[in-house]
């Protein structure tokens, strides 16, 4: 099945929202599913270099605000109609440039928030990310990411520092992951 990507005026991507159980109970803009903090579907991959460092990406200063906070590159909602794997290719693509990215699903862990997001791993065997204009990056290896989290927190993403501190990123050395 294709996934549904705009509304009827074209103006936004579909997401799912989903029940406890993750049974899709209706379809509506993602944007709207954001703001009313609906439960949907989410996929965030892990981006790794050679050197197993975790790649990290912030948005630009303008006159009127300060760089973005330190995030994981690609993240994001999973369409209607999508497959979790695809949505990942499809971040890949969009937010880091990669044309042929491949990625490998993380054992899941066992945190019952966290289940509506997959996350995957992603290498740069083959390709390099290619970020957006004024973009910035960063790869932190498992001792820089410690000393972030202790010494810098204020310079992650909330959702980033979450998921460091409660061992929610299952590839990374620095958590413990357990299956469900």
């Amino acid at each position: 099945m294709a996934a549904a990507k705009s509304t009827p005026g074209g103006s936004s991507e579909l997401v799912e929202i989903v029940d406890l159980n993750e049974r899709p109970l209706l379809v509506m803009p993602a944007a709207e599913a954001q703001r009313q903090q609906l439960r949907h579907r989410r996929v965030s991959v892990l981006f790794f270099d050679a050197g197993e460092r975790l790649l990290l990406t912030r948005g630009p200063a303008t006159p009127s605000r300060k760089a973005t906070a330190w995030d994981l590159p690609a993240q994001g909602p999973v369409f209607a109609g999508e497959a979790r794997q695809d949505a990942a290719l499809r971040l890949l693509r969009e937010q880091l440039g990669l044309e042929r990215p491949r990625v490998a699903a993380c054992p899941p862990v066992a945190r019952p928030f966290s289940r509506l997001t997959t996350v995957f791993r992603a290498d740069a065997a083959h390709e390099r990310p290619r970020l957006a204009a004024g973009m910035e990056c960063l790869f932190a290896d498992v001792d820089e990411l410690a000393a972030l989290v202790s010494e810098f927190s204020e310079m992650l993403a909330p959702s980033l520092l979450h998921a460091l501190e409660q061992h929610l990123l299952p590839s990374l050395p620095l958590t413990v992951a357990s299956a469900e």
